[in-house]
């Protein structure tokens, strides 16, 4: 719902000002972006090995288990009729309450 708001605030301004910019030319001076340089030493490099080993060894065994959930879908919300962003902001203000009172 947010980005409906703003995308309908811009087309407003767009059409109010006739796809003109009335705002200001100026430009900032801005510095040229700098190439950073890391020293890195033997036990750095060898710690992001040994990440990258863990990582791996880690991944490898990973197993992702996604059930379906079935308590309730879009037939309840018909049937409370609900609409669908009314819904999701109702779960996450029930969960921020959840987690913080």
């Amino acid at each position: 719902m947010v980005m409906i708001n703003i995308s309908h605030y811009i087309d407003e301004k767009v059409f109010e000002n006739e796809g003109r910019w009335k705002g200001s030319e100026k430009v900032r001076d801005i510095s040229l972006p700098e190439e950073l340089v890391f020293t890195v030493d033997d036990k750095i490099l060898n710690d992001i090995n040994q990440a990258k080993a863990q990582f791996l060894k880690q991944a490898s065994d990973l197993q992702i288990v996604v059930y379906p959930f079935t308590s309730f879908g879009k037939n309840l919300t018909k049937k409370k009729l609900l609409h669908p962003d009314t819904f999701i902001q109702l779960a996450l203000q029930l969960a921020y309450y959840r987690l913080y009172g």
